[in-house]
């Protein structure tokens, strides 16, 4: 599965463009608000710079001289070049403008004949560029305007630093009787208005100052006359859209849409169902090959236990069969029958009474080794061979032969002690004098060997050992299902185990993977194991 796109990094994609889209929306509406707003006071400032030439020419066409101030140190020069500084985001939105003061004190004399010859081509222009302009004379009373002849804006702030040599532009509330339309309510400009204050200087004085406003256009009114250019934007919004929503589905509806029919192929009883061949993200293609996985062990075990049922039903026919026989044969012929044969039909239905709980006794030990669940953890095996050497004395020689690293085997103690007691026992059966225990390790894992010299097994039998109730010693008290039980076991640690011909007699092999991970041990009681005939 490797160099599949994991599921999360879609889902994080998809959620990034999401949160992207809007705010890069947001952020280039901003920003072109924002340039709006610079447009009009880079236009302002145009039209005050010309205003400000018609203004200085009239005042050098009058007999006198004006009154001027000093410029502020820090001013810039005469001829400096003025550059919009206004931010939407950053600067302060203040009030409305107030209203001019009436003053006691009389405009200058010179400044308003000067305002007089402007005002006409001033007020001709503003009619073509919709901006409101005021000319102060160096006290800040006005002397050109539509109105306010004669009041004082000394007290505006903006009006105050022009008049000490620099240049200012701030931006105001826009004052409108009638509410806006709720489309204009969108946009921050269409309640504000830029208001732009410049110097009016002659040789380094201040003779006066210009104060011009507008309010800037409709931010959809300018984007309509973009519509071209905004009309490709959506476009390619649209189409990442489509594309985000084609990668989803192809990476994420049809891939579970697919796995909704794999399960419901396993859900129909089909165990033959393969992953699915492109999965597209690494979590799909896991889910796939694990349902695919189960979808087989549910096969392998509905196949088990189809052939469990039917082998136990024949175990359990054949004593209770007998023992009923026995029953009814006393029940029907008890006068007639003499005390021998009385005890030997009795006889016979305590044994099949034996075998019966037997039988009981070992399907209990099978279902808690298929239920068993497998913990981490190792075992000296050298320490197992001396127990059960001591165990069995001088009936069988017990020789253990490790190689490579040590003799530690990565399974439980009770786990290992039961299998080799097993087999152990099973040789002995068998007529073997020697078993020979051998273990060889390395980093693919661990592979246990034990083989005897006992009589061996039949290719026939051998094909049939781990077949449930399948056993040769049934005379003896055989109930076929050791090795079954023994298999179950090693399973649980993803162990294997297989017979071979020996060279002299019969050979076990167990193979535990070294990569095998075992879940922590759940709180639970395991059973030791003992010998499972």
């Amino acid at each position: 599965m490797t160099g599949r796109v994991r599921l999360r990094t879609i889902l994080l994609s998809l959620n990034l463009f999401v949160l992207i889209v809007p705010l890069a929306g947001v952020y280039a509406f901003h920003i072109y608000e924002n340039q709006l707003i610079r447009q009009v006071e880079s236009e302002l400032i145009a039209q005050g710079a010309y205003a400000s030439a018609f203004y200085q020419a009239a005042i050098h066409q009058q007999p006198d001289q004006p009154c001027a101030s000093d410029a502020d140190p820090g001013s810039p020069a005469n001829n400096a070049m003025v550059t919009p500084v206004l931010n939407l985001a950053e600067d302060t939105v203040f009030p409305a403008r107030p209203d001019a003061l009436v003053t006691q004190t009389p405009a200058d004399r010179v400044a308003q004949g000067a305002g007089q010859a402007v005002y006409p081509v001033l007020a001709s222009a503003a009619r073509l560029t919709l901006a409101g302009f005021r000319i102060v004379d160096c006290h800040g009373i006005v002397v050109a305007g539509r109105s306010e002849l004669g009041r004082s804006l000394s007290d505006i702030p903006e009006v105050q630093t022009a008049l000490l040599g620099h240049y200012r532009a701030v931006l105001r509330l826009r004052e409108t009787d009638p509410p806006h339309p709720p489309l204009a309510s969108i946009s921050r400009g269409a309640t504000i208005r830029v208001f732009v204050a410049m110097p009016i200087t002659d040789n380094s004085k201040v003779i006066g100052a210009i104060l011009l406003s507008r309010t800037p256009r409709n931010i959809l009114e300018s984007l309509y006359d973009e519509r071209r250019a905004v009309l490709s934007a959506a476009a390619i919004v649209l189409t990442l859209t489509c594309l985000m929503a084609l990668l989803t589905s192809q990476a994420i509806s049809r891939p579970i849409a697919a796995l909704r029919d794999q399960a419901q192929r396993i859900g129909r009883g089909d165990r033959d169902v393969q992953p699915l061949l492109h999965p597209v993200t690494f979590e799909i293609g896991a889910l796939s090959q694990s349902l695919a996985a189960m979808g087989q062990r549910l096969g392998e075990r509905g196949a088990y236990i189809r052939d469990f049922a039917t082998h136990m039903s024949h175990e359990f026919k054949t004593p209770l069969t007998a023992i009923q026989g026995a029953l009814e044969l006393i029940q029907d012929h008890r006068a007639v029958m003499d005390s021998h044969q009385l005890e030997r039909f009795l006889s016979n239905a305590i044994k099949d009474t034996e075998r019966l709980k037997l039988l009981v006794a070992r399907l209990l030990d099978l279902a808690q080794a298929d239920m068993m669940q497998p913990r981490d953890e190792s075992c000296d095996l050298g320490r197992i061979v001396q127990e059960i050497r001591s165990d069995y004395g001088d009936r069988v020689v017990i020789r253990l032969d490790a190689q490579q690293a040590g003799t530690i085997l990565p399974m439980p103690e009770e786990i290992v002690h039961a299998v080799l007691t097993t087999l152990v026992s099973n040789s002995v059966q068998h007529g073997a004098t020697e078993v020979v225990v051998g273990l060889q390790t390395g980093p693919e894992g661990s592979r246990l060997e034990i083989e005897d010299n006992g009589k061996g097994i039949s290719s026939a039998n051998a094909e049939k050992l781990f077949v449930p109730f399948f056993t040769t010693k049934r005379d003896t008290g055989g109930t076929g299902l050791g090795l079954v039980i023994l298999r179950s076991l090693l399973t649980a640690y993803r162990a294997t185990i297989t017979y071979q011909p020996g060279l002299r007699g019969a050979k076990f092999v167990i193979v535990v993977p070294g990569n095998t991970e075992i879940p922590k041990p759940l709180k639970r009681n395991l059973a030791v194991y003992g010998p499972i005939l």
